[in-house]
């Protein structure tokens, strides 16, 4: 179960700083924690966790530096890692904007649509 370690104003300065420090058409990609084997607990990243507050591995943050706006995508919920308290996952939305502020929460596979015609990215 993800537990907030801030609140979600401060998740949403932290991403103001970074829409302040790139260009104005650009974008910045930060990637969760890869998913690990069998039963052990993932450690997230740590630009991750600081800008949204999830655990969920196998997940992208993206900030829009023109719109002052993010947008996560996040995979599937797990029906077995549920039942035991696991991360949110992408039918979780409104325990995802709840911790992270995101408001705009989407299946990691629409990533790939909404990055299309992109030209500025920062990973």
């Amino acid at each position: 179960m993800t537990i907030p370690f801030f609140t979600s104003d401060e998740y949403a300065a932290r991403r103001a700083r970074i829409c302040s420090g790139i260009a104005n058409d650009a974008y910045a990609l930060v990637q969760a924690a890869e998913p690990v084997p069998g039963f052990e607990v993932p450690r997230q990243t740590n630009e991750f966790l600081y800008l949204t507050g999830i655990e969920t591995p196998q997940a992208y943050l993206l900030i829009d530096a023109r719109h002052q706006s993010a947008a996560l995508y996040l995979p599937h919920s797990d029906p077995h890692a549920a039942e035991e308290g696991g991360a949110p996952g992408a039918e979780d939305v409104d325990l995802v904007r709840q911790i992270s502020g995101v408001q705009a929460v989407y299946p990691l596979e629409a990533l790939a649509n909404h990055l299309a015609g992109v030209r500025h990215i920062y990973t």
